[in-house]
């Protein structure tokens, strides 16, 4: 088990720890139990979340080799709060590599439960920046665009002309049924014409 290694005072002689150091192991060991929480609420991606990673990949065009593995994992909303640090509401965290390293790092990506489709996919999107060792100053990922809705699919009114052309089919045929003398019979075989025709298109 890793830990954070302190030195005592008799063991540093009279040096002075400084107020910098002991935030940052303070950092550091909070740090630990955010991760602590978070694996054991961890679950694999969902459908949901895999479209999302999906969508990630197509937007950055390139896959993350600074990671060796990468553990794709949801977990509950919460779970990777920094209260500590005023960091709340976090949707989503990554493992941030080097680029350019020559090593290559075993990565993570979380992603929080339960949210919608174009807030899951900004927050892949982003974290996956990280994967490919953005950081939020860097304009790639300080300007990334949010995810947009895909456009509607093309209305269809096939379904509202079939209803409209038997409508007035059958309004013909209890016309024709009125029909007297010559005309009924005319007005019969253009009915059947009509009706071979509907069957045909719809």
């Amino acid at each position: 088990m890793s830990g954070v290694l302190v030195r005592s005072r008799s063991s540093m002689g009279t040096q002075r720890d400084s107020p910098g150091r002991w935030r940052r192991v303070l950092a550091l060991s909070l740090m630990a139990v955010i991760a602590a929480t978070a694996n054991a609420q961890a679950a694999p991606f969902g459908p949901a979340e895999e479209t999302a990673w999906l969508e990630a990949e197509t937007y950055w065009l390139r896959a993350p080799t600074g990671c060796a593995t990468i553990d794709r994992e949801t977990v509950p909303p919460g779970s990777l709060d920094w209260i500590e640090a005023g960091q709340v509401g976090i949707s989503g965290r990554a493992t941030q590599t080097t680029r350019g390293a020559p090593f290559k790092e075993d990565c993570v990506i979380r992603i929080v439960e339960g949210l919608d489709p174009l807030s899951l996919c900004f927050v892949v999107r982003h974290e996956y920046g990280h994967l490919l060792g953005y950081g939020h100053d860097d304009p790639e990922l300080a300007n990334l665009p949010p995810c947009v809705a895909p456009p509607p699919p093309p209305f269809d009114d096939s379904a509202i002309a079939r209803r409209q052309a038997w409508q007035e089919w059958r309004e013909t045929r209890s016309w024709c049924r009125e029909a007297r003398g010559p005309f009924r019979a005319k007005c019969w075989r253009q009915l059947r014409r009509e009706r071979a025709r509907l069957v045909a298109l719809y």
